[in-house]
């Protein structure tokens, strides 16, 4: 109920009865003084009137962008003799009615509407008055939206806007993710982050910004190599579209040995969520090879070796030796430095092989710990610890005469002797993460461990030594 001398406004409706009937039926006292129609579509409405008037209390009835389309009735009825009717930019069309397609006794004011039916209905009984030239009488496509696609109704109306209604059909934000999965992020422990993989994210129609964000465990970048963090990464779009975007992803650096399958989400308003699974590990070295030693300006230093294999293969073994350490698939005078080696599988297996390899020449005095990295198409990567020095002549000399350090086993670790007081004892684990140190003194230096094996390192001494539960 709308009130006496108030106004009654719809706009920016569709009424689709397919043989129905919706009508503004102002027949009471308590009735608006003033009606006003924009921008509404009425299609297929059956027999009565999409607008009627009696009361002598209706003054005004205003019609804007609206479109009449597939009627079988009479749109308008407007009978009150005291009614100025003004109608601007709208189309009557499409109309199988009879010669009462538009009745009415109002005063009428047109302008730039289009009137076309297939019955016998006038188009001078709405607008023009005077046959014209703004009686665009050729007949209108319209689509179910209730706009007008030919070119005389295209930004043609009194305001630039088409003629008709004006609708823009409702458009869907979409977003393409590449894959929904990344495999292969996995490190050793002490030696991450993973290496880099990669997807792509677009989006068309878009409202808002494209937000992707990591999961806990996981780090993300616009950039190959570096970038990288923790935080989200907005796109922002232009005219509505971000155009195909790489996002780089690795596995965090220092953290325990577990697997981690996480998800990395994609979203936007309006759209539905994307999720890319990330699928990481980080494993514990399964062993280490030490005791690769010369002293400054000699080298290499002596060789040793580890044995590879592997089963079920459908790509070669690559054999990645580390910046500071060579490798071959020969000894002594066959001993050439490969990078990688290249294990080619026959009938998917390849059998065990040995694998050579030395700290190289030429390096400055200090201990190595670095990493030789077999991979394989589809099949886990696994790791080899090269453990290694290079000594100075006086440090060599003074191991043996001065300051070789003496190791007695002790319930619930180990106690070294036969150090200077301020030498710093540092202990490695088995891959080569530091996880204790100490400043020596003359006497007794008890250091707590539990079981395992570990690298203990003094003087630029190394000692390995292996603590086994009794």
């Amino acid at each position: 109920t709308v009130s006496n001398k108030s106004t009654l406004t719809l706009k920016n409706s569709t009424f689709n009865f397919n043989g129905g009937s919706v009508y503004l039926n102002p027949y009471s006292n308590n009735c608006p003084q003033n009606i006003v129609v924009s921008n509404c579509y009425f299609k297929g409405i059956y027999s009565t009137g999409v607008i009627e008037t009696t009361f002598p209390s209706v003054k005004t009835v205003s019609i804007y962008h609206c479109t009449f389309d597939g009627n079988s009735g009479y749109e308008l009825g407007l009978r009150g003799s005291n009614i100025v009717a003004s109608i601007t930019n709208t189309i009557f069309a499409n109309n199988t009615g009879t010669t009462n397609n538009v009745f009415g006794n109002a005063t009428l004011n047109g302008t730039k509407c289009a009137v076309y039916y297939t019955g016998t209905g006038a188009a001078g009984s709405i607008y023009p008055t005077l046959a014209g030239s703004d009686a665009l009488l050729a007949n209108p496509a319209i689509d179910r939206y209730g706009n007008a696609s030919a070119a005389e109704y295209l930004n043609a109306g009194t305001d630039g806007k088409t003629i008709g209604c004006y609708f823009e059909p409702p458009v869907t934000p979409n977003v393409d993710v590449s894959t929904d999965k990344l495999t292969k992020l996995s490190y050793e422990m002490s030696f991450g982050p993973s290496s880099e993989q990669a997807f792509t994210v677009s989006g068309v129609n878009l409202i808002d910004n494209l937000i992707i964000t990591p999961s806990a465990n996981y780090e993300i970048s616009l950039t190959s190599g570096n970038g990288f963090s923790s935080n989200f990464i907005s796109l922002p779009p232009t005219a509505k579209t971000v155009n195909a975007t790489t996002i780089y992803v690795r596995l965090k650096s220092g953290l325990q040995n577990n697997a981690y399958f996480e998800n990395i989400s994609i979203t936007t308003s309006n759209a539905p969520d994307h999720l890319v699974s990330c699928q990481g590990t980080v494993n514990i070295a399964p062993f280490g090879v030490s005791d690769f030693v010369y002293v400054f300006g000699e080298g290499p230093s002596a060789e040793k070796t580890f044995t590879v294999s592997g089963f079920n293969l459908t790509d070669n073994i690559l054999v990645n030796p580390p910046l500071n350490f060579e490798i071959s698939i020969g000894t002594g005078n066959q001993f050439v430095a490969t990078n990688p080696i290249v294990l080619t599988p026959t009938n998917g297996t390849v059998n065990k092989t040995i694998i050579y390899a030395r700290l190289k020449k030429h390096l400055e005095v200090n201990p190595y710990f670095e990493k030789v990295v077999l991979t394989s198409n589809l099949a886990t990567e696994k790791s080899v610890l090269l453990i290694g020095k290079v000594d100075s002549l006086a440090n060599s000399i003074a191991n043996i005469y001065q300051n070789s350090f003496k190791i007695i086993y002790q319930q619930g670790g180990l106690k070294i002797q036969n150090l200077k007081e301020g030498i710093e004892i540092e202990i490695f684990n088995s891959i080569g993460q530091k996880i204790k140190s100490i400043l020596s003194n003359t006497g007794d230096n008890f250091i707590s461990l539990s079981h395992g094996i570990y690298f203990i390192k003094a003087n630029s001494e190394i000692r390995k030594v292996i603590l086994q539960n009794k």
